[in-house]
């Protein structure tokens, strides 16, 4: 985790998203010095949200959803000028990036944050989905066996 005071200019700033107390994925976006710049929907639902998501500015708590000690950073190396980082990220502003709809595998916010930097799209996330699926499904069965374990009784014949 990091403190919100070693922000810099140009950093990816990554925000966990949990289902089940499970981190699924994590929320990328480019640090403008105040604010995180990111590609996001804005509608409740899935399918809605994939339909609105455009690169977006929000405060660091909207970003965080109110959680900032949780943040994450990748720093932005030194050889790359953060202000280039901020203008790229800032060209892209009410627009969906890449002229496309998000998209998981080709057009997502991590997609996004590492083109601002590198200008080369891509998600390193992606590269550990199958892993991370694995932990997920293993998370749910114990979830599930908890819930059965506790509707099932010694002196309820079920056993």
């Amino acid at each position: 985790m990091i403190h919100i005071a070693t922000l810099r200019k140009g950093d990816i700033v990554l925000s966990g998203r949990v289902f089940c107390e499970f981190l699924l994925y994590k929320h990328t976006g480019i640090f403008d010095g105040e604010n995180v710049i990111h590609f996001r929907g804005d509608k409740p639902g899935i399918v809605e949200s994939i339909q609105t998501a455009t690169v977006r500015i929000s405060s660091l708590n909207e970003f965080a959803g109110d959680d900032t000690d949780k943040l994450e950073v990748i720093t932005c190396p030194d050889d790359i000028d953060r202000e280039e980082v901020v203008e790229r990220a800032m060209s892209w502003v009410g627009k969906k990036f890449n002229d496309s709809t998000w998209n998981l595998f080709t057009n997502n916010c991590e997609h996004f944050s590492r083109w601002c930097i590198f200008e080369k799209a891509e998600s390193k996330q992606l590269e550990t989905m199958p892993s991370v699926l694995l932990e997920f499904i293993n998370h749910v069965t114990v979830i599930c066996m908890k819930v059965i374990r506790e509707k099932i009784k010694p002196d309820s014949g079920l056993e």
